[in-house]
């Protein structure tokens, strides 16, 4: 299951309603969570006694692969994903379904998410010699993100969501620039656009 060995596999269902009440989710938390989520399934186990190859890392011991059959493809903003990701405290690949489509999702510092995918083409990689590096190319991955060795991961995140922001506000300044009548106002889009343009 998604090109995982088979010494991983588990397939343990994990009840939303033990959810509810070991963490203690309030009732609107419970409502909007239960419109997004119909169940949950812990599929794969990835530790140093699932893959004896890979060695335990400094913070990261073991990997959880949890596939989440989701009610509605639009889950909404990721809050129910995320909700999910920061009450288990541990390291989870999440494995979105909707119909016949995937999308993968993981947590580190914010919810990173993939584009949605047919279950053929779905992969979950497992490069490094320990834990600590097969999480972080399991998020750079999830985030389509390229690693730069001379900075952690907590920095790359940081750096590409900076970028992906700058990004965001050029193309609404474009659109701005293109509706704007006056001369002058227009001029000085087109300046903030370049300005912004150089720190990309």
């Amino acid at each position: 299951m998604y090109n995982l060995p088979q010494s991983t596999e588990i397939n343990k269902a994990l009840p939303k309603t033990v959810l509810y009440e070991k963490f203690e989710l309030k009732p609107s938390q419970q409502k909007a969570f239960d419109a997004d989520v119909s169940r949950m399934v812990i599929t794969n186990v990835l530790s140093s006694h699932t893959l004896p190859a890979v060695a335990e890392g400094q913070s990261v011991k073991t990997i959880y692969v949890v596939t989440v059959q989701l009610k509605r493809k639009q889950y909404v903003s990721g809050k129910s994903i995320e909700l999910l990701s920061r009450l288990i405290p541990q390291k989870m690949v999440l494995v979105l379904e909707h119909d016949d489509k995937m999308q993968l999702a993981v947590h580190h510092s914010r919810l990173l998410t993939s584009e949605w995918m047919n279950e053929d083409d779905l992969d979950i990689p497992i490069l490094g010699l320990d834990f600590d590096k097969v999480w972080e190319n399991i998020v750079a991955a999830v985030g389509s993100i390229v690693l730069d060795n001379a900075i952690s991961i907590d920095e790359q995140l940081d750096k590409d969501w900076k970028r992906r922001q700058t990004e965001q506000k050029i193309a609404q300044l474009e659109k701005k620039a293109r509706t704007e009548k006056q001369p002058r106002k227009k001029w000085e889009l087109v300046s903030e656009i370049r300005r912004l343009e150089k720190e990309l």
